[in-house]
């Protein structure tokens, strides 16, 4: 750490320290030459990082330092140096001293913002991140210590974030990251090591939260803690005093699943002046294929091992997800991780200790054990309609559509989800009646056919699986099956569980062994299939598309093992 008083390269005086944390340190300092102050970033190489893994970094470091040398905007900081010490082995970025008030510290000044100020603000910020994204410049830290206010009104970025002199595939830099880090701010792929979703999203999740934070006055929960906890995020819009057109597009802004976030800066600045309806989604391509080898998925999976137990003993930042049951009136987004009690309960209530909460008695699932009906023969084969092309395929030999991976403990259980060996596999520990899903990055869907290869390896047999699909705004449809025989098909609500098929015996399935699970659906009208086998076809008319996922749910407590391959969706 530099002490003050010292001189770099003969020009730059330290003045003070600004901020200090692993990975570097952040200082004032007085430019001798142009007789003014100056920021001084500092950043520290990974101890004992291999040379050639530290001289690759340094390049891209470089790199992206000389694009941002060249950007010249109101509302960003320029660098004007870099340089690097042999000595130390340090590497230091030299940017203007913005004067003025960080937007951190006028919130704690004066509590929550008027919202035409943090409108004008988020106005100059969008600016300057269309212009960096344009140019291929990402901020990568955008949160309210990062944004000064000047004297003049006007609101400027400060903060970039470059290459880090760290190996991003070494657990210690997410550590180290996670330590340095602000993960309020922070979208969730920054903190599932998945680097290649680092993008222009990822700012725009970060400027949510910050004008979140602007306009509440309150920290925004992690996406960890979102995602553990949904019914405790407190929407922006249940404040009131701000604007529907300002409330939905932070809202849309901080959405966990990156398609369905602003997919520009541009198109969010627009939403904040009212100048596109919020209506007018962008197309929104599903997210590319990764192909990795066998030796990068085996380092990968330990990371997540590794990842999972920092989070759980470190930092907490990722839970098991929260309920089933979101509350569509207070504008929640469905989650990718999301556990739902099944037990009936008396009323809502909230738990002191936990912060969890008591589903409504209407919470309760139609039937807990089925009546025993008669067992239906085999009927139609299902089969992919004519023309219809295979539009989402993942045999789970990478995680290139961000399935939820990793450890999470609550009230509920533990779940850990890995995949391995060409296989998605849920270890699940219930201690109470509980159901958990998750969904992929994929838009979402209309018309479809989708099959999943899906197996009971271990635990008790009324355990259900099956899939989620037209999941929008907290409701959604669930078709599931049991090695006891029975499946059903039941829709979530309004708050509520509708029973459109319930529990009902078919031969169909195939107890211990892997089953084949297919869903048509075409506008109203539903066909449900398992192992080639179409077990019904119904009519429902109440959700018109959405997400597309996978869901396992207890009834009895216990543990099981599950697992899936074979995702696949024709389309159209």
């Amino acid at each position: 750490m530099l002490t003050t008083g010292t001189l770099l390269q003969n020009r730059y005086r330290i003045e003070r320290l600004l901020e200090f944390g692993v990975m570097g340190a952040m200082y004032r300092a007085w430019d001798t030459q142009r007789n003014m102050p100056v920021t001084v970033k500092e950043l520290t190489p990974q101890p004992d990082l291999d040379g050639a893994v530290l001289e690759r970094l340094r390049r891209e470091l470089e790199r992206e330092a000389q694009v941002l040398r060249t950007l010249r905007h109101p509302a960003m900081t320029t660098l004007h140096d870099f340089f690097h010490i042999e000595d130390s082995g340090n590497t230091y970025l030299i940017m203007d001293f913005v004067e003025g008030e960080s937007l951190a510290d006028c919130i704690t000044r004066v509590g929550p913002l008027p919202e035409a100020q943090v409108k004008a603000w988020a106005t100059q910020i969008l600016d300057a991140l269309e212009f960096c994204h344009n140019h291929g410049v990402l901020h990568r830290d955008i949160k309210p210590q990062n944004i000064i206010l000047r004297p003049d009104g006007q609101a400027v970025l400060v903060g970039f974030e470059l290459a880090k002199l760290w190996d991003p595939n070494d657990p210690r830099s997410w550590a180290a990251t996670r330590v340095m880090g602000t993960p309020e701010y922070a979208p969730p792929e920054r903190w599932g090591l998945q680097s290649w979703h680092i993008d222009a999203l990822s700012d725009i999740y970060s400027l949510g939260a910050t004008l979140y934070h602007a306009l509440t006055g309150k920290i925004p929960q992690t996406a960890g803690e979102r995602t553990s906890n949904p019914y405790q995020f407190a929407p922006v819009k249940e404040l009131g005093r701000v604007s529907a057109t300002t409330k939905n597009a932070i809202v849309r802004a901080m959405e966990l699943p990156r398609v369905k976030r602003f997919q520009s800066a541009a198109a969010m600045r627009a939403a904040l002046l009212d100048e596109t309806p919020l209506s007018a989604i962008e197309e929104v391509q599903p997210a590319r294929l990764m192909i990795t080898s066998r030796g990068e998925r085996l380092r990968n999976r330990a990371l997540l091992v590794l990842i999972g137990l920092v989070m759980l003993t470190v930092a907490g930042l990722l839970g098991v997800a929260g309920r089933m049951w979101l509350d569509a009136r207070d504008g929640k987004a469905p989650t990718p991780e999301t556990a739902v009690p099944m037990m009936t309960a008396t009323a809502s209530s909230t738990t002191p200790e936990t912060g969890a909460v008591s589903p409504p008695a209407s919470a309760a699932m139609p039937t807990q054990t089925p009546t025993p009906r008669p067992t239906l023969p085999p009927a139609a084969v299902s089969t992919i309609p004519s023309g219809w092309t295979l539009a989402f395929n993942d045999d789970f030999n990478d995680n290139a559509h961000a399935w939820v991976v990793g450890s999470y403990e609550n009230d509920w259980g533990t779940v850990t989800r890995v995949i391995t060996d060409g296989l998605y596999m849920w270890d699940i520990t219930a201690v109470r009646s509980v159901g958990r899903w998750c969904t992929p990055e994929v838009a979402p869907l209309s018309d479809f056919y989708l099959t999943v290869d899906a197996q009971r390896v271990s635990g008790p047999p009324d355990a259900s699986y099956g899939v989620v699909f037209r999941h929008n705004a907290g409701n959604y449809y669930l078709f599931s099956i049991r090695d006891d025989g029975f499946f059903n098909f039941n829709l979530w609500y309004n708050f509520a569980w509708q029973a459109v098929i319930d529990w009902t015996g078919t031969l169909a399935i195939r107890p211990g062994d892997v089953n084949q699970l297919a869903v048509l659906a075409k506008g109203t009208h539903f066909t449900l299939s398992v192992n080639g086998t179409t077990v019904a076809e119904v009519e429902d008319a109440q959700l018109a598309d959405g997400e597309i996922g996978l869901s396992v749910l207890f009834i009895t407590p216990g543990n099981a093992v599950f697992t899936f391959d074979r995702f696949q969706v024709y389309t159209p």
